[in-house]
């Protein structure tokens, strides 16, 4: 493209910024930020096709100006929770849907490779699960009450221990992202088979419906949010092995930006889990009814969450840029 091309495509668009300049702090964080990738995108255009062109030099002292606007007011005032709730998080899930899809297939895939496991040989979950725990379910499972687990300690002290747990394993599921899918695959596996030779264990026992009643209560949240945080891992490794038109270190920053943001939304959700397991998922004696109601009210939140909001602003973006 020649440069007078590309500028006449462009000067309005950039002069619309640099109107915008003195009022980049009211703008919602999602406009900003396409805003500054936008700027980045023709600078970097501009140094490849014209490295010594006034207008690589017009657009590099925009995207300076810019950037003062993104990090030395955004970054350092109190974060709007609103916009990271509801802009932030479900433009990035939008985004990242081919992450979350291979999340859940690996979940899927790992859970069957669980269930085949434990049907073929019990002594599998022995070895998964310890010969400890599995003879604690089956001393339960005798004298029935196959979930007696969950009543075991005060609810204060067994939230306490889940969140501490669950906090765990959304650090370790993140960290993995650290060596790029390998890392999230190999956490979904170990996660995905347990959980599929956990609930089998109580197939194979003849009480697998009772048990469902009562771990899907808090399990709706606790797997799915899993799954998130899987997302969210991939998405970290994924700057650094698709960097795609941004330098490696530029496109992992990125990507750990989005990563981060990802896994934060999942903190309230698996303090919610930690609530229903402590101080819920006991109650054997409750109605199925209202046990099913607590599930179905976890599910439609993460398909309305991560599903449905990100669709919605998915369709949103393609209508502005068209």
């Amino acid at each position: 493209m020649k440069q007078i091309t590309f500028i006449r495509q462009n000067r309005e668009r950039w002069a619309s910024y640099e109107k915008k300049l003195s009022t980049f702090n009211k703008m919602k964080t999602n406009d900003l930020s396409n805003c500054y990738q936008n700027v980045l995108t023709d600078l970097a255009y501009s140094q490849t096709h014209y490295p010594n062109s006034r207008i690589t030099f017009y657009l590099n002292d925009l995207a300076r100006k810019i950037h003062g606007q993104v990090y030395s007011q955004r970054l350092f005032m109190f974060y709007k929770v609103h916009d990271l709730i509801f802009e932030d998080v479900p433009m990035i899930m939008a985004k990242s849907w081919r992450e979350t899809v291979l999340s859940f297939a690996l979940l899927v895939i790992f859970t069957v490779a669980g269930i085949i496991l434990a049907v073929m040989d019990e002594s599998n979950v022995v070895k998964t699960l310890g010969p400890e725990y599995v003879d604690m379910t089956l001393e339960n499972i005798k004298n029935g009450v196959p979930t007696n687990v969950y009543s075991m300690g005060s609810c204060e002290s067994s939230f306490v221990r889940i969140w501490v747990n669950n906090l765990g394993v959304a650090a370790k599921m993140f960290a993995a992202g650290f060596i790029p899918y390998l890392g999230p695959i190999y956490f979904m596996k170990v996660n995905g088979v347990m959980l599929g030779e956990f609930q089998t264990l109580f197939f194979l026992h003849d009480c697998g419906l009772k048990s469902m009643s009562a771990i899907w209560i808090h399990g709706t949240l606790e797997i799915l949010s899993m799954v998130i945080e899987c997302a969210a891992a991939i998405t970290l490794g994924k700057g650094w092995i698709f960097p795609g038109t941004y330098s490696r270190v530029e496109a992992v920053k990125r990507s750990g930006a989005s990563a981060v943001r990802i896994l934060i939304s999942t903190f309230p959700i698996i303090t919610a889990a930690a609530l229903l397991e402590g101080y819920v998922t006991r109650h054997v004696e409750w109605p199925l009814a209202v046990k099913l109601l607590i599930m179905l009210l976890s599910l439609s939140f993460m398909l309305y969450y991560y599903i449905y909001l990100p669709y919605q602003k998915y369709k949103l973006n393609k209508c502005l840029e068209s």
